[in-house]
C-alpha cells in the first residue's frame, strides 16, 4: 500500500465486518478476513474493523457505500 496516497472512498459490509478502501493512487485496500495471521487474541477482527470504520468515517463520510 502506498503510504502517501490519500482516501477517497470506502465500502462497508457490516455483516460481514469487511471494509474496502479505494485511494486516490487509485489502488484498493481490503482489511484481513477472518483467521488471518494479522490479528492477535488482543487485537480482533472486530477491532481492526472497528477501527478502519472510524477511520473511514473521519477521512470520506460523503463517500461510504454499505453492502450486505
Amino acid at each position: 500500500m502506498n503510504t502517501d496516497a490519500k482516501i477517497v472512498s470506502a465500502i462497508i459490509n457490516p455483516s460481514l465486518k469487511d471494509i474496502i478502501f479505494t485511494l486516490d493512487d487509485g489502488s484498493l485496500y481490503k482489511n484481513p478476513g477472518y483467521g488471518s495471521t494479522h490479528y492477535s487474541q488482543r487485537y480482533t477482527h472486530e477491532m481492526y474493523y472497528d477501527t478502519l470504520v472510524r477511520v473511514a468515517n473521519d477521512v470520506c463520510p460523503n463517500n461510504i457505500k454499505y453492502t450486505e
